[in-house]
C-alpha cells in the first residue's frame, strides 16, 4: 500500500524525477514560495540555516512546495501530477480547463463570451426578426 500524505489523502511523490526542461519554471516558483529567504528555508530552520532542497534538488521533494506552491502555476502542476491539459481552439495555448466542456484558454475564453454577447444583442435588436 502506498504512503499518503497527511495533508491530503492522496500518494505521495516524493521520488519524482522534475524533466529538466521544467527546471527553470519551478526555481521561479520556489522563490515564490514564503519559507524561502536567500537560499534557506524558514519550515526546516532549527537556528542554524537550512538549505530550500527544493531550491537544488531534481525531484518533488517539499511537500509544502507541492501542495501550496506548486498550484501557483496550473499548467506545470498539471504536467508534473498528471492532471488533465487541453489546447486552447483559437490560439493554441496549454491550458487546464475549468470543466470537461472548456474548448478555449482563459483570455480567448473572455473574447469570445465578449463575440457571443455581441452577435446574440444584434439577433434580438434586428428589426427584421420577429418573434
Amino acid at each position: 500500500m502506498p504512503q499518503t500524505d497527511r495533508v491530503s489523502a492522496r500518494p505521495t511523490r516524493s521520488c519524482m524525477r522534475i524533466p529538466q526542461a521544467q527546471m527553470p519554471a519551478i526555481r521561479r516558483l520556489v522563490r515564490q514560495c514564503c519559507n524561502f529567504d536567500n537560499g534557506y528555508c524558514l519550515a526546516l530552520d532549527e537556528g542554524d540555516g537550512c538549505a530550500c532542497i527544493q531550491s537544488y534538488s531534481c525531484s518533488l521533494l517539499c511537500k509544502w512546495f507541492r501542495e501550496a506552491v506548486l498550484p501557483l502555476d496550473p499548467v506545470l502542476e498539471a504536467s508534473l501530477l498528471g492532471g488533465t491539459m487541453k489546447q486552447c481552439a483559437i490560439c493554441g495555448e496549454a491550458f487546464v480547463p475549468g470543466s470537461n466542456r472548456a474548448k478555449y484558454c482563459p483570455a480567448c475564453s473572455k473574447e469570445q463570451r465578449r463575440k457571443a454577447d455581441v452577435e446574440r444583442h444584434r439577433r434580438k435588436n434586428d428589426p427584421g426578426n420577429k418573434q
